[in-house]
């Protein structure tokens, strides 16, 4: 089954000072599940995530997708970053058609996967347009559509809208969740907004300061389609953020047993 499992994951940033960042991870995401990481800045969700991408290897433990080590970028894991880093000199439809380019595939391939990855994510008829013409809500969405073109199983995504307006924020949270809810991709998602979060996802994995741990992990049991505001929602952010002010920054916590 393609999942996600974390079997005691470390990792120290090397360097003049060491930085260990990751300390005994334990982690399963199950296969259509949407994950979000929660924690403050420097926790290591950025580093989580980059494991899990193959961006990063683990200096202890495994790291594993459907069965198998993860030992480096794979297109079954599309990656979106905040910054969606379009190459101003090519249109919509170059930007996106990159990852079908870079494998090989011919142009007609490309392009074509780069049209259905706009399609999907409602930018199609801005295929010609260059990065600069777009609002910061449709580079992002495009950003989204370039790892969609690569037919990804998994999305594993770094704050990807930490950079835009509220209410863009708002919305692009929106289109994600019915993204999501046609299509089923495992989705782990880099997070640290509370609301955000549990807006977003089935689970919240509340990381502990650096070294990041697993402090706990929050079930969101409210069903889809949720409403911002609604009962059940603010009471599990409530629940979270007594969590985190309960919690000294220097405590020191046990991973939890998944």
């Amino acid at each position: 089954m393609p999942d996600f499992r974390l079997r005691s994951v470390s990792h120290v940033h090397k360097g003049p000072v060491p930085v260990q960042t990751l300390q005994d991870v334990d982690l399963h995401v199950r296969d259509g599940e949407f994950v979000c990481l929660l924690g403050a800045s420097g926790c290591g969700k950025s580093t989580l995530l980059d494991i899990l991408a193959g961006l990063l290897a683990p200096t202890g433990g495994v790291a594993e997708y459907a069965g198998a080590p993860i030992q480096g970028p794979d297109p079954a894991r599309g990656l979106v970053f905040q910054d969606p880093a379009l190459f101003p000199w090519r249109t919509l439809l170059q930007n996106v058609a990159l990852g079908p380019e870079l494998r090989g595939e011919s142009r007609r391939a490309c392009a074509a996967a780069a049209l259905d990855a706009l399609g999907r994510v409602g930018l199609e008829r801005f295929a010609s347009a260059y990065p600069h013409q777009l609002s910061g809500g449709m580079r992002q969405r495009a950003g989204i559509a370039r790892a969609l073109a690569n037919q990804p199983r998994a999305l594993l995504m770094d704050e990807p809208f930490g950079a835009v307006d509220h209410l863009t924020r708002v919305a692009l949270q929106e289109e994600l969740l019915e993204l999501w809810q046609r299509e089923r991709q495992t989705v782990v998602f880099v997070t640290h907004d509370v609301g955000e979060a549990v807006f977003l996802g089935d689970r919240v994995v509340l990381l502990s300061p650096r070294p990041g741990r697993i402090r706990c992990i929050v079930d969101v049991p409210a069903p889809r389609a949720r409403v911002r505001g609604q009962a059940d929602l603010l009471k599990i952010e409530a629940q979270i953020y007594s969590l985190l002010h309960d919690s000294p920054s220097t405590e020191r916590l046990e991973p939890a047993v998944v």
